[in-house]
Order: C-alpha cells, then structure tokens, then sequence
C-alpha cells in the first residue's frame, strides 16, 4: 500500500442556528461567551489517500487546545455520505468531514499524519450543506 496522504481541502464558516444559540446560552449563562464561542466553529474538510491503522479522526485538533474534532461524516470520492460518527469507513481513501470549535486560522491543523496546513475559512459550499448534518451544540 502507498503512504497515507491527507490535505486539508476546506475550512468553512459554520452559521448556528438559534436552538444552538440557546443551547450554549443555557450551558455558559452569558450570551457574550455563547457568541463567542458559536462564532470560533467550523467545519473542516479533509482529503485522506490511502489511511492505514494510525488514522483516527480524534488526533485532529489545533496545538494549545482542548477541542478535538466532532460529529465527523466520511464521504466517497464523488461526494456520498459513506459514514459518520465512530464509524471508519470499510475503504482507504475518503473526505472526513468534522467540526472544530475555537478554531485558530494562523494554527495548523494536528492530524493522525502530522501537522496540516489550513485553507482560508470560506463560507460552506452548498455540496456539503445537504449532506453533513446541521451543527448541534453539545456540553
């Protein structure tokens, strides 16, 4: 098998809806940290060529922070949801799908296979706004 390969292929503005404003208003008790913390989300596309044992989508996050990546949808070549959450698709290459809260965009991206340089946050493409499910906020 060839080495792993993984570019970061997207960085996308995430707009919360207002059940997630109020659910991170409720957890925080102060709008002010809810905006904050709802406006620092994205979602973050990569392409993974060939991924082998050491893939695990909980590796990727950003140096100096606590969050890891969450709610991650896996996709074939042509754009199909193949998986999501927990779930490794059964194949080697993919497009994984996750979001990342208090996102740094002058920080690299931490991954299974090294560090990964970041894309300029774009808004979300309409390809992938139908099918990775709509941001929810969690505790």
């Amino acid at each position: 098998m060839s080495a792993p390969e993984l570019e970061v292929v997207g960085v996308n503005k995430v707009e919360c809806d207002e059940q997630a404003f109020n659910d991170a208003v409720e957890c925080s008790g102060d709008e002010a940290t809810a905006r904050a913390e709802l406006g620092s989300i994205v979602l973050i596309e990569c392409d993974v060529q060939n991924a082998d044992g050491r893939f695990d989508v909980g590796d990727f996050c950003q140096e100096g922070s606590d969050q890891v990546a969450h709610a991650e949808v896996f996709l074939d070549a042509a754009g199909n949801l193949i998986a999501q959450s927990f779930e490794r698709p059964d194949v080697n290459s993919f497009r994984v799908c996750f979001y990342l809260h208090y996102f740094e965009p002058a920080k690299p991206l931490r991954t299974s296979y090294g560090p990964r340089a970041l894309p300029t946050v774009e808004p979300l493409p309409e390809r992938l706004s139908v099918i990775v499910p709509p941001y929810e906020y969690h505790d």
